[in-house]
Protein backbone atom coordinates (compact mmCIF):
# COMPACT_ATOMS: atom_id res chain seq x y z
CA UNK A 1 0.00 0.00 0.00
CA UNK A 2 1.68 3.32 -1.20
CA UNK A 3 0.37 6.36 -0.03
CA UNK A 4 1.70 9.52 -1.95
CA UNK A 5 0.71 13.01 -2.00
CA UNK A 6 -1.33 12.80 0.85
CA UNK A 7 -1.96 16.55 1.85
CA UNK A 8 -4.85 16.04 4.06
CA UNK A 9 -5.08 13.85 7.25
CA UNK A 10 -7.66 10.24 6.45
CA UNK A 11 -8.75 8.95 10.15
CA UNK A 12 -9.39 5.12 9.88
CA UNK A 13 -11.76 4.33 12.47
CA UNK A 14 -12.29 0.66 11.43
CA UNK A 15 -10.26 -2.37 11.39
CA UNK A 16 -8.42 -2.49 7.51
CA UNK A 17 -8.14 -6.09 6.62
CA UNK A 18 -4.73 -7.05 6.51
CA UNK A 19 -3.00 -6.99 3.78
CA UNK A 20 0.65 -8.85 1.57
CA UNK A 21 2.85 -5.70 1.10
CA UNK A 22 4.30 -2.90 2.52
CA UNK A 23 2.98 0.06 3.69
CA UNK A 24 4.59 3.30 2.35
CA UNK A 25 3.98 6.73 3.04
CA UNK A 26 5.76 9.23 0.22
CA UNK A 27 5.07 12.55 -1.06
CA UNK A 28 4.53 14.66 2.14
CA UNK A 29 1.70 12.54 3.21
CA UNK A 30 0.18 13.00 7.00
CA UNK A 31 -1.47 9.89 7.59
CA UNK A 32 -3.42 9.48 10.89
CA UNK A 33 -4.48 5.87 11.99
CA UNK A 34 -7.04 5.15 14.60
CA UNK A 35 -7.31 1.46 13.78
CA UNK A 36 -5.40 -1.62 13.23
CA UNK A 37 -3.65 -1.67 9.79
CA UNK A 38 -1.59 -4.61 9.48
CA UNK A 39 0.97 -5.62 6.56
CA UNK A 40 2.09 -9.24 6.43
CA UNK A 41 4.07 -11.76 5.01
CA UNK A 42 7.46 -10.03 5.64
CA UNK A 43 6.77 -6.77 4.54
CA UNK A 44 7.92 -3.36 5.67
CA UNK A 45 7.08 -0.13 7.18
CA UNK A 46 8.22 2.69 5.29
CA UNK A 47 7.94 6.58 6.44
CA UNK A 48 9.71 7.98 4.07
CA UNK A 49 11.41 6.31 1.42
CA UNK A 50 13.15 9.14 -1.24
CA UNK A 51 10.35 11.38 -0.67
CA UNK A 52 10.78 13.64 2.55
CA UNK A 53 8.21 14.99 4.97
CA UNK A 54 6.20 12.44 5.76
CA UNK A 55 4.41 11.77 8.95
CA UNK A 56 2.18 8.74 10.70
CA UNK A 57 0.21 9.24 13.53
CA UNK A 58 -1.04 6.51 15.47
CA UNK A 59 -3.68 7.42 18.11
CA UNK A 60 -7.29 6.47 20.03
CA UNK A 61 -5.56 2.83 20.62
CA UNK A 62 -4.55 2.50 16.63
CA UNK A 63 -2.10 -0.28 15.87
CA UNK A 64 0.01 -0.43 12.67
CA UNK A 65 2.20 -3.58 12.39
CA UNK A 66 5.14 -5.34 10.42
CA UNK A 67 7.87 -7.11 9.69
CA UNK A 68 10.28 -4.28 9.85
CA UNK A 69 9.83 -0.44 9.99
CA UNK A 70 11.86 2.65 8.84
CA UNK A 71 11.33 6.40 9.24
CA UNK A 72 13.87 7.98 6.77
CA UNK A 73 15.22 5.78 3.52
CA UNK A 74 17.36 8.46 1.89
CA UNK A 75 14.53 10.92 2.82
CA UNK A 76 14.65 13.70 5.43
CA UNK A 77 11.74 15.00 8.11
CA UNK A 78 9.97 12.07 8.12
CA UNK A 79 7.65 11.57 11.91
CA UNK A 80 6.22 8.60 13.18
CA UNK A 81 4.25 9.66 15.95
CA UNK A 82 2.55 7.17 18.37
CA UNK A 83 0.25 8.80 21.55
CA UNK A 84 -2.79 7.90 23.54
CA UNK A 85 -3.49 5.08 25.98
CA UNK A 86 -2.78 1.76 23.67
CA UNK A 87 -1.74 3.06 20.60
CA UNK A 88 1.08 0.81 19.27
CA UNK A 89 3.72 0.30 16.80
CA UNK A 90 4.67 -3.86 16.37
CA UNK A 91 7.27 -4.71 14.31
CA UNK A 92 8.52 -8.07 14.34
CA UNK A 93 12.46 -7.45 13.61
CA UNK A 94 13.13 -3.98 13.48
CA UNK A 95 13.34 -0.41 13.38
CA UNK A 96 15.75 1.70 12.14
CA UNK A 97 15.64 5.73 12.31
CA UNK A 98 17.63 7.51 9.87
CA UNK A 99 19.12 7.28 6.26
CA UNK A 100 18.53 11.25 6.20
CA UNK A 101 18.20 14.24 7.78
CA UNK A 102 15.56 15.51 10.75
CA UNK A 103 13.90 11.71 10.73
CA UNK A 104 11.96 11.06 14.23
CA UNK A 105 10.10 8.43 16.17
CA UNK A 106 7.91 10.08 19.25
CA UNK A 107 6.19 8.01 21.21
CA UNK A 108 4.15 9.89 24.23
CA UNK A 109 0.84 9.77 26.56
CA UNK A 110 0.40 5.65 27.43
CA UNK A 111 1.67 4.45 23.48
CA UNK A 112 3.81 2.14 23.06
CA UNK A 113 6.42 0.45 20.59
CA UNK A 114 7.14 -3.44 20.65
CA UNK A 115 9.98 -4.61 18.21
CA UNK A 116 10.68 -8.30 18.21
CA UNK A 117 8.39 -11.55 17.95
CA UNK A 118 7.07 -14.30 20.33
CA UNK A 119 9.48 -16.72 18.06
CA UNK A 120 12.60 -15.82 19.63
CA UNK A 121 13.40 -13.14 17.15
CA UNK A 122 15.67 -10.66 18.76
CA UNK A 123 13.92 -6.87 17.97
CA UNK A 124 17.04 -4.02 17.16
CA UNK A 125 15.74 -0.24 17.67
CA UNK A 126 19.24 1.61 15.51
CA UNK A 127 18.75 5.36 15.97
CA UNK A 128 21.12 7.20 13.56
CA UNK A 129 22.57 5.53 10.34
CA UNK A 130 24.73 6.37 7.52
CA UNK A 131 24.87 10.26 6.82
CA UNK A 132 21.68 11.22 9.42
CA UNK A 133 20.16 13.29 12.15
CA UNK A 134 17.75 11.03 14.23
CA UNK A 135 15.81 10.83 17.46
CA UNK A 136 14.03 8.43 19.67
CA UNK A 137 11.81 10.64 22.05
CA UNK A 138 9.80 8.90 24.79
CA UNK A 139 7.44 11.19 26.93
CA UNK A 140 4.56 11.11 29.26
CA UNK A 141 4.52 7.85 29.74
CA UNK A 142 5.54 6.54 26.55
CA UNK A 143 7.48 2.88 26.26
CA UNK A 144 9.53 1.20 23.74
CA UNK A 145 11.12 -2.43 24.20
CA UNK A 146 13.27 -4.31 21.93
CA UNK A 147 16.65 -6.87 22.96
CA UNK A 148 18.88 -4.67 21.03
CA UNK A 149 19.37 -0.88 20.87
CA UNK A 150 22.03 1.18 18.74
CA UNK A 151 22.31 4.69 18.80
CA UNK A 152 24.74 5.95 16.05
CA UNK A 153 25.24 2.76 14.03
CA UNK A 154 28.15 4.53 11.08
CA UNK A 155 30.30 7.52 10.71
CA UNK A 156 28.60 10.98 9.79
CA UNK A 157 25.30 10.55 11.87
CA UNK A 158 23.91 11.83 14.67
CA UNK A 159 21.73 10.08 16.82
CA UNK A 160 19.77 11.04 20.05
CA UNK A 161 17.40 9.10 22.84
CA UNK A 162 15.42 11.56 24.81
CA UNK A 163 13.39 9.87 27.99
CA UNK A 164 11.14 12.34 29.99
CA UNK A 165 8.49 12.29 32.54
CA UNK A 166 6.56 9.05 34.80
CA UNK A 167 6.25 5.95 33.56
CA UNK A 168 8.10 6.10 30.13
CA UNK A 169 10.33 3.74 29.89
CA UNK A 170 12.99 2.06 27.47
CA UNK A 171 13.32 -1.59 27.78
CA UNK A 172 16.44 -3.47 26.26
CA UNK A 173 16.39 -6.93 26.91
CA UNK A 174 19.95 -7.53 25.88
CA UNK A 175 22.48 -5.53 24.80
CA UNK A 176 22.23 -1.19 24.14
CA UNK A 177 25.40 0.53 22.24
CA UNK A 178 25.89 4.28 22.13
CA UNK A 179 27.95 5.67 19.50
CA UNK A 180 28.83 2.15 18.12
CA UNK A 181 31.20 3.90 15.39
CA UNK A 182 29.97 7.15 15.40
CA UNK A 183 30.12 10.75 17.34
CA UNK A 184 28.01 13.04 18.92
CA UNK A 185 25.67 10.66 19.73
CA UNK A 186 23.26 11.09 22.93
CA UNK A 187 20.54 9.14 25.71
CA UNK A 188 19.16 11.35 27.67
CA UNK A 189 17.16 10.23 30.99
CA UNK A 190 15.25 12.30 33.08
CA UNK A 191 12.37 13.87 34.70
CA UNK A 192 11.15 10.20 36.76
CA UNK A 193 12.02 8.12 33.22
CA UNK A 194 13.48 4.86 33.57
CA UNK A 195 15.83 3.02 31.11
CA UNK A 196 16.55 -1.01 31.82
CA UNK A 197 19.20 -2.63 30.17
CA UNK A 198 19.24 -6.47 30.73
CA UNK A 199 22.56 -7.18 29.90
CA UNK A 200 25.03 -4.96 28.68
CA UNK A 201 25.81 -0.96 28.41
CA UNK A 202 28.73 0.07 26.19
CA UNK A 203 29.22 3.93 25.54
CA UNK A 204 31.34 5.16 23.08
CA UNK A 205 33.67 3.00 20.98
CA UNK A 206 37.65 2.97 20.11
CA UNK A 207 37.05 5.32 17.27
CA UNK A 208 34.22 7.83 18.03
CA UNK A 209 33.86 10.78 20.63
CA UNK A 210 31.72 12.82 22.27
CA UNK A 211 28.99 9.77 23.12
CA UNK A 212 27.41 10.72 25.72
CA UNK A 213 24.63 9.05 28.51
CA UNK A 214 23.19 12.00 30.27
CA UNK A 215 21.35 10.70 33.54
CA UNK A 216 19.60 13.83 35.06
CA UNK A 217 16.41 15.15 36.99
CA UNK A 218 15.85 12.21 38.56
CA UNK A 219 16.12 9.63 36.01
CA UNK A 220 17.07 6.21 36.34
CA UNK A 221 19.32 3.95 33.91
CA UNK A 222 19.31 -0.11 35.32
CA UNK A 223 21.68 -2.09 33.79
CA UNK A 224 21.21 -5.75 34.75
CA UNK A 225 25.18 -7.01 33.67
CA UNK A 226 27.87 -5.06 32.83
CA UNK A 227 28.36 -1.17 32.21
CA UNK A 228 31.76 0.26 30.37
CA UNK A 229 32.81 3.52 28.73
CA UNK A 230 34.96 3.31 25.55
CA UNK A 231 37.80 5.52 24.89
CA UNK A 232 36.77 7.69 28.28
CA UNK A 233 38.28 10.77 27.30
CA UNK A 234 35.94 11.13 24.58
CA UNK A 235 32.59 9.58 25.77
CA UNK A 236 30.81 9.60 28.96
CA UNK A 237 28.37 9.19 31.41
CA UNK A 238 26.94 12.35 33.12
CA UNK A 239 24.29 11.98 36.42
CA UNK A 240 23.00 14.96 37.87
CA UNK A 241 19.82 16.07 40.41
CA UNK A 242 19.23 13.40 41.43
CA UNK A 243 19.93 11.12 38.61
CA UNK A 244 20.54 7.33 39.06
CA UNK A 245 22.82 4.33 37.45
CA UNK A 246 22.35 1.14 38.93
CA UNK A 247 24.19 -1.90 37.86
CA UNK A 248 24.59 -5.25 39.44
CA UNK A 249 27.35 -6.70 37.34
CA UNK A 250 31.07 -5.25 36.74
CA UNK A 251 31.59 -1.80 35.77
CA UNK A 252 34.68 -0.16 33.57
CA UNK A 253 33.98 3.63 33.68
CA UNK A 254 37.30 4.51 34.23
CA UNK A 255 36.18 7.92 35.82
CA UNK A 256 33.92 8.49 32.92
CA UNK A 257 31.21 8.43 34.80
CA UNK A 258 30.88 12.26 37.17
CA UNK A 259 28.01 13.37 39.54
CA UNK A 260 27.39 17.00 39.75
Amino acid sequence: MKLKNLAAMLLCSTTLPAFSGNIELAGGTNLVIGTTMAATNGAALYAGRYDPGNTLTITNGGTVAATTGFIGQNSDNNTIRITGTNSSLRLKESLTVGNGKGNTLAVENAGWVSIGSTNGIAGTIAIGNTNSTAKLALENGGTASAALLYVGTQTNESGSVALSGTGTELNISSNAYLGTLGSNNTITVSSGASMVVSNRLEVGSATGSNNVLNIDSGGKVVVVNEAEVLNPGDNAININNGGQLTYTGDADLDGAAAEG
